[in-house]
């Protein structure tokens, strides 16, 4: 938190709480852990064939720590900030997983340039694999999943309350 600017900081006058912080640098931060994040996830998720559910806390985690402590943010809209984060960095590292596995599933069932051109139109983005992506979501999470959903948000929610 910058304390040397008088702005950046307020205290809160019931419970003498400090709260700061830019919104702006704060999303900032914020977006830049969960992108590391969804990328640390779907490497994993990719790569061992199997999605590790403490990677998600952790993503919750490294939003939190983004936003507190190198933007030096805290309070309520760093709060929703930091949970929006997360939750966009847990549901990025599962789309960018899914494609993986797609475009994998594309190249071993079709010929090269067949493939390559199922996957000219099957982009990452495409409005095609967004919707395959959530009419199959129901099929790749389990409840299990919202106990780590629920420790990465109550993670990024509680690095970011305010300071006494």
């Amino acid at each position: 938190m910058n304390t040397s600017d008088p702005q950046s900081e307020t205290m809160l006058p019931i419970s003498g709480a400090k709260v700061g912080g830019n919104p702006l640098s704060a999303t900032i931060a914020g977006l830049g852990a969960a992108a590391v994040g969804a990328s640390v996830w779907a490497a994993i998720a990719y790569y061992a064939d199997y999605e590790l559910g403490f990677v998600a806390w952790g993503i919750g985690v490294a939003v939190g720590f983004a936003i507190a402590r190198i933007a030096g943010a805290s309070g309520m809209p760093a709060q929703a900030i930091a949970v929006i984060c997360a939750l966009l960095g847990i549901a990025g590292g599962k789309y960018a997983a899914f494609y993986a596995f797609i475009k994998d599933e594309i190249n071993a069932e079709y010929s090269g340039d067949e493939a390559g051109e199922i996957l000219s139109e099957l982009t990452m983005f495409s409005m095609e694999t967004m919707q395959l992506f959530a009419s199959s979501f129901s099929e790749m999470v389990s409840p299990f999943d919202a106990l780590w959903v629920i420790l990465a948000v109550g993670s990024a929610w509680g690095m970011t309350k305010p300071t006494e």
